[in-house]
């Protein structure tokens, strides 16, 4: 059933510039406002009810197995396991240009990739970092 555009539930709700990611029948997106005021959210992919939210910086979520990984347009990156509706950060780290995204190297819009234990992100500028997970 298509509750999205059925229902318009979330109509006043943008989902950012990221691919919303699904996971054990709940959908988890970053969506905003025009102020860029940006939340986590978690909805039930059956229902379309909204499971929680809570707040998240403007940027990008990827998935790596049952791992939710987030990365915020000025280069923090934060991670953690997911189970079921559930969300448990564990780490959070600025490993890519932090505050300095914003003079002269770029933001982190583009859409991030995960190959092979290393995460590559890229700045609207072009400038390409790469992370290495173990």
């Amino acid at each position: 059933e298509d509750w999205l555009s059925k229902e318009a539930k979330y109509r006043s709700d943008w989902f950012a510039f990221n691919q919303e990611v699904f996971h054990d029948g709940y959908v988890f997106a970053i969506v905003g406002d025009a102020r860029r005021t940006c939340r986590l959210i978690c909805i039930d992919a059956q229902t379309g009810q909204l499971a929680w939210d809570k707040p998240a910086e403007f940027g990008n979520l990827i998935l790596a197995g049952d791992t939710l990984v987030m990365l915020s347009q000025l280069g923090e990156l934060a991670w953690g396991p997911l189970s079921g509706s559930e969300y448990d950060e564990q780490h959070r780290i600025k490993p890519l240009e932090g505050e300095r995204a914003r003079e002269g190297k770029g933001l982190y819009w583009p859409y991030p990739v995960l190959l092979d234990g290393r995460l590559y992100a890229k700045t609207t500028k072009g400038h390409l970092s790469c992370l290495e997970f173990e």
